[in-house]
């Protein structure tokens, strides 16, 4: 679903060629669109995924994480990105939140990556994909999430951006966000957009992986 022009919201089915042709275009679709990555442009939690990789390469690598864990979450994806070797090609990717991105990319907007997983796998996905501008992770001394990320995204564009993401830390970001993509959000996080007035450029429902 998205906002058309007269403000209303309607069904569009999100394919390269109906965007391409305009189909959707909303007035925040010129604002730069970051886009979180866990839950939102995959269907899973890369962080987790590293644990059950980490775990099936080396057994014993439980004892090697922990002390990382902590230190903090950030230590401990940082940690877990040194360990695991992430198949990104392989990853549960989000077929319709895929094909909108490839669409607006169509278009000429900026893309951009903003995730809580450590940077070294937010790069290694944004290279393999070939969509994002820029690309912010979790440093392994700090962990991007919720106000955090919602502040580095406000001093990055003072214009304003458009954030796409999927569950309630992303509130924060949405409270400074210009506009809002929801990709399988709760009914509680949507009534919580809803009341800060963020518009809604899109919306898309639970889980569809590719």
């Amino acid at each position: 679903m998205v906002a058309g022009r007269g403000g209303g919201v309607r069904d569009v089915a999100w394919s390269g060629r109906a965007e391409a042709a305009g189909t959707g275009v909303t007035q925040t679709t010129s604002l730069p669109l970051v886009v979180d990555m866990d839950g939102t442009l995959i269907a899973a939690d890369v962080t987790w995924l590293a644990v059950a990789a980490s775990l099936k390469a080396r057994p014993l690598a439980l004892l090697l994480i922990l002390p990382a864990l902590m230190a903090g979450r950030a230590a401990f994806k940082r940690r877990l990105s040194a360990l695991a070797a992430i198949d990104v090609a392989g990853l549960p990717w989000r077929a319709d939140v895929l094909a909108y991105l490839r669409a607006q990319a169509a278009l000429g907007r900026a893309l951009h990556l903003a995730t809580g997983a450590d940077e070294r796998i937010a790069q290694a996905v944004a290279a393999h994909l070939g969509l994002f501008a820029r690309v912010w992770g979790s440093d392994g001394a700090a962990n991007l999430t919720g106000r955090r990320k919602a502040a580095v995204l406000a001093g990055a564009f003072p214009e304003g951006f458009v954030y796409a993401g999927d569950s309630g830390a992303d509130v924060h970001v949405w409270r400074r966000a210009s506009g809002a993509v929801l990709v399988g959000v709760t009914h509680g996080v949507a009534r919580a957009v809803a009341r800060q007035g963020t518009p809604v450029e899109a919306r898309f429902p639970g889980a569809a992986r590719q």
